[in-house]
């Protein structure tokens, strides 16, 4: 009973492959069109990788560029900083040593 069900199956989709392959042969402009449809898709998303492809690395470069900044900046900054306060620190104690001498001159 099963090879019985497997058989018209069989032949259900090798009717639908010749009628498929018949169809094409009746019409080849369809197939070619399709051919053509495909080709010309494909052809239009290679050029949006390419435009996508220039645009990244673009902006690739300006975020490198940014962040060479930034860390160019950040150590000014560091060193900035620390000479404000060694600054701050000398004058703390330069303030300290005239409180000191005022009240020792009182």
């Amino acid at each position: 009973m099963v090879l019985s069900c497997i058989d018209p199956c069989a032949e259900w989709i090798s009717d639908t492959e010749l009628m498929s392959a018949s169809i094409h042969e009746f019409n080849p402009n369809l197939y070619l069109q399709e051919a053509l449809n495909y080709n010309k898709e494909k052809t239009k998303l290679r050029m949006q990788l390419r435009s996508m492809q220039a645009k990244l690395d673009a902006l690739r470069g300006r975020y490198n560029a940014v962040m060479d900044e930034m860390g160019l900046m950040n150590k000014k900054f560091e060193e900035a900083s620390t000479k404000l306060k060694k600054q701050l620190a000398s004058y703390g104690v330069e303030i300290l040593r005239l409180k000191k001498q005022l009240s020792t001159d009182e």
